[in-house]
């Protein structure tokens, strides 16, 4: 076992009752190039995120075993017990210990579940945005803590987008597969848009296609289809003053208006009526 941690980088911000109200906030975030052991056998009461750089190591959870290579990294809520040691050395690690009652709010976050494996699909971004947090957690002083809480902010909604299950090849893959899928709807959003279409084009059966579109995509294509839909009618509700709420719904593939109304205000929050009194300018 290597007795030095080698290059270490490690803040640990301030962290009293006001940091805490915050809805994200960093404890711990840091690298190292030789990943000293741990064993937590009460878990951590923060979330972690960790990912591998160099080397391997050998992380263990309730009895299974797994290897977390270069390339690779793991991802634990609160309470989990585990343990941790180097396989090949020097195993150089990055993570970020972080807590605050907006984090189960992140869908993408939530899908994770208690423990998650994962490889990384693009190194470049995920060190950006972990570099951000570091460098704006390594100011001195109180008064960046809002900073600090936007930028952790913003790696928990992009970390989905730099991560998953399966390793690069087989992302390259399903992503092959759905982009033609994802151009025929951006495309037809307008038109009635069918799962065997969709799946056909793909070359795939549809159970498959909702399957590896939502372990993508983090939701299902006619969710996909719906928001795209959604998100032009904004944009008709905001510049077309003369097109009724019929003409808009039909024009972006809702043909029953009371649908197009619940599912805008499912997505948005407020009718399209409000919308637009809320965001028209003349």
């Amino acid at each position: 076992m290597h007795n030095s941690f080698g290059q270490v980088k490690m803040q640990f911000p301030v962290n009293n009752a006001d940091v805490q109200k915050l809805p994200f906030y960093i404890f711990n975030i840091g690298s190292m190039e030789y990943q000293h052991p741990c064993y937590r056998p009460v878990g951590l009461v923060d979330y972690q995120f960790l990912y591998c750089t160099s080397g391997s190591g050998h992380l263990i959870v309730e009895d299974k075993h797994y290897t977390i290579s270069a390339g690779m990294g793991m991802y634990f809520r609160p309470n989990i017990i585990h343990e941790y040691y180097a396989e090949k050395e020097p195993w150089t690690t990055h993570w970020i210990l972080f807590n605050g009652p907006g984090v189960d709010m992140i869908p993408s976050i939530t899908l994770l579940g208690d423990l998650y494996i994962f490889h990384v699909y693009s190194m470049d971004k995920l060190t950006y945005l972990h570099d951000k947090v570091y460098t704006s957690a390594e100011i001195n002083g109180l008064l960046n803590i809002n900073e600090v809480s936007v930028y952790l902010y913003q790696f928990l909604l992009e970390i989905s987008s730099c991560i998953g299950s399966l390793p690069n090849k087989n992302k390259n893959f399903k992503m092959k597969h759905l982009a033609d899928v994802v151009t025929y709807i951006e495309t037809n959003y307008s038109q009635i848009i069918t799962l065997d279409e969709l799946a056909n084009i793909a070359g795939i059966s549809p159970q498959h296609l909702c399957r590896l579109f939502k372990s993508t995509y983090h939701m299902r294509p006619v969710e996909y289809i719906t928001q795209y839909r959604i998100k032009h009618a904004k944009h008709l509700l905001t510049s077309q003053e003369d097109l009724t709420l019929k003409e808009i719904a039909g024009e972006i593939g809702f043909n029953d208006l009371s649908y197009f109304c619940t599912m805008f205000k499912k997505i948005e929050g407020m009718t399209p009526v409000e919308f637009k009194k809320t965001h028209f300018h003349n």
